[in-house]
């Protein structure tokens, strides 16, 4: 009998001498492609688990928007600023917004490029 920590070898028989190049190769290839695949199938199940409870805002041109306070200086100030209007988009998640009222403003042709990441959706309600 065996003890029960010990393992057991597990034996390669070689028809040639010079086998045992040709195997280690296919063995290698084999242990590279099933890693892959882990890794592929890893990656995979991880983005869905990030995705569940992720949001995916659709924004259009004319849309109102609030825009994240980049400055952290004091917890008690205002997280968002605005409301802007989207006037132009740059990419999937890009967009270019001007301030809605030009009268509060120095500048009243500033826009600012911003990602879908800063902003929020103003909703208008009619009382």
């Amino acid at each position: 009998p065996q003890p029960l920590m010990e393992r057991k070898q597990l034996k390669i028989q070689l028809s040639k001498p010079n086998e045992y190049w040709d195997v280690i190769r296919r063995s290698r290839l084999l242990f590279q492609q099933v890693a892959t695949a882990n890794a592929q199938h890893q990656n995979s199940l991880a983005k869905l688990r990030f995705d569940t409870n992720r949001p995916d805002p659709q924004y259009e041109i004319g849309d109102l928007v609030l825009i994240k306070v980049l400055d952290k200086s004091s917890k008690l100030k205002e997280q968002f600023e605005g409301p802007y209007r989207i006037t132009e988009q740059k990419g999937p998640a890009t967009f270019v917004v001007k301030l809605e009222d030009p009268e509060e403003d120095d500048n009243p042709n500033f826009t600012k490029q911003v990602t879908t990441c800063d902003m929020k959706r103003v909703i208008t309600r009619d009382i």
